[in-house]
């Protein structure tokens, strides 16, 4: 039980950093492969926040993202990540916004998330790390995320 205590620790921590640093910054914590992640790029950090909740919610894998119906909501998750994460200090732009567009839209077909893995799993799900984070951080600097507060929500109702 305390090891999983430590491990939400670390991946809190590691994510918060995430928002506040460039895409050079160092990056913590473990993996649940166990693999130690020495950076992340703009894009995954993004991506991390976007992708999880969707594809954990909808039970489908990453193709859902680059779905036309899914677009308007994959665009306005991703643009409140990036405004938080702005405002937390990170040099981010529509541009990484574009480039996390880009990326979904060539993945390789059958892919998941860790939160789709562990809801099908029935594992306890990562959304107050990643969702609950960006909401947190947009409620600490004023900055509005009703896309990501109703993610947060329904992952919150499971």
């Amino acid at each position: 039980m305390a090891a999983v205590a430590v491990a939400k620790v670390e991946k809190a921590t590691t994510n918060s950093a995430a928002f506040s640093a460039s895409s050079q910054a160092p990056v913590s914590a473990k993996s649940r492969s166990g693999s130690t992640p020495t950076s992340t790029s703009p894009t995954a950090t993004i991506s991390n926040a976007v992708a999880n909740p969707i594809t954990a919610l909808t039970f489908r894998r990453n193709e859902v993202l680059a779905e036309p119906q899914a677009a308007d909501l994959v665009l306005g998750l991703a643009r409140e990540v990036v405004a938080v994460a702005r405002a937390e200090g990170a040099d981010l732009s529509e541009a990484d916004v574009t480039a996390l567009r880009d990326h979904y839209a060539t993945m390789p077909a059958g892919t998941g998330t860790s939160m789709l893995y562990d809801r099908l799993a029935g594992r306890p799900l990562e959304h107050e790390y990643l969702t609950g984070a960006v909401v947190a951080a947009g409620e600490r600097h004023d900055v509005p995320t009703p896309l990501n507060a109703a993610m947060l929500a329904m992952l919150r109702s499971m």
